[in-house]
């Protein structure tokens, strides 16, 4: 997250995949089940400025009109915090988006899924 622009020309309208740093290491076909289509955005809410994140994202939102951010996270307490930040972003926006969350155990195996409709009446 920290290195990517607010305006990059790749992200307008994009279907955006928010990944928790660890996610890739611990889901063998990361690339194929999650990323096909994309754009990665990666970030782990305990050791980044997640604050500084929520932001960014949020400015991300509104400049490019992204059309969905799927959120990848580990079962751990730490990773929570980048499922709200996302949420959080996606309130602040102020703009209609697809919102997916999707929850992974220690071995990479998906056990919960969720999908929100992000919608705000000046949307």
């Amino acid at each position: 997250m920290r290195l990517v622009p607010v305006n990059a020309p790749y992200l307008k309208g994009a279907d955006i995949l928010l990944a928790a740093d660890c996610t890739a290491a611990s889901i063998p076909d990361f690339h194929s089940k999650y990323l096909n289509g994309k754009i990665l955005l990666m970030g782990c809410p305990k050791l980044d400025d997640a604050e500084a994140y929520r932001k960014k994202l949020a400015d991300m939102i509104r400049a490019n009109g992204f059309r969905s951010i799927h959120v990848v996270i580990m079962e751990v307490p730490c990773c929570g915090g980048l499922s709200r930040l996302a949420e959080n972003a996606a309130e602040d926006a102020g703009l209609t988006l697809d919102l997916k969350k999707t929850v992974v155990d220690v071995r990479g195996k998906a056990i919960k899924e969720e999908t929100l409709r992000y919608r705000f009446p000046n949307a």
